[in-house]
């Protein structure tokens, strides 16, 4: 075997050890212990920064991973191949998590929510692919009233775990999903509900960032 073979080697056994130890029950014990508001949050063993972010073209805060970008029109029709696509899409290039936001035409305060919500959660259920729906709830955060569901659904390559939560935007209702791979529900889950209960308007205090109410 030559160097340069016994180099690849090593290097692939080096890999496939950090895979092993990445999905380990001692990994998640210990990252489960952090939170996205630590200096830096360990993702089955990637560090990532957390940061509030300004989303949505001014009209939202969210604490996001520091690097996350929109993507762009193009960018967004090319990955989304469905009718409905999402107007805003943010991730970065080494997580397999992003989140996406639709603002709808449909009049978004309490009431309106409260009667589409059901009849949202029947149709994943009915339209999409294996839709499992683990769990739903409603919560306000920051003065925002939001919906949720969380629910695992069959992708073209891999079962998909999302959290979507409905929520007013301007007098408008707006659907945000937090999206990553099934298998990686125990770590992600509770990252999704940080950022979740993160939301606030630009007009919301900073120093409330972080308290549910």
């Amino acid at each position: 075997m030559s160097y340069q073979d016994e180099e690849l080697l090593r290097m692939r056994q080096k890999a496939a050890e950090f895979k092993k130890q990445q999905a380990s029950e001692e990994t998640l014990s210990e990252e489960l212990q952090q939170s996205i508001y630590d200096p830096v949050t360990y993702i089955t063993k990637i560090p990532v920064v957390f940061e509030d972010k300004m989303l949505l073209d001014g009209r939202l805060f969210m604490r996001v991973p520091k690097d996350f970008e929109p993507l762009s029109d193009a960018i967004i029709k090319q990955q989304f191949i469905m009718e409905s696509k999402p107007q805003y899409v943010y991730e970065n290039p080494y997580l397999p998590f992003g989140i996406t936001f639709t603002v709808t035409n449909i009049p978004g305060d309490k009431t309106y929510i409260e009667q589409m919500f059901p009849y949202m959660v029947r149709t994943v259920k009915t339209v999409g692919p294996n839709v499992r729906i683990l769990s739903t709830g409603k919560k306000v955060i920051h003065d925002i009233y939001v919906r949720w569901f969380e629910a695992i659904s069959q992708t073209i390559t891999e079962p998909s775990y999302r959290t979507v939560f409905v929520f007013p935007l301007n007098k408008m209702t707006a659907i945000g999903c937090i999206t990553c791979p099934s298998r990686l529900k125990k770590r992600y889950q509770p990252i999704m509900q940080e950022m979740i209960d993160s939301i606030r308007f630009p007009n919301h205090s900073v120093e409330e960032v972080g308290k549910n109410e």
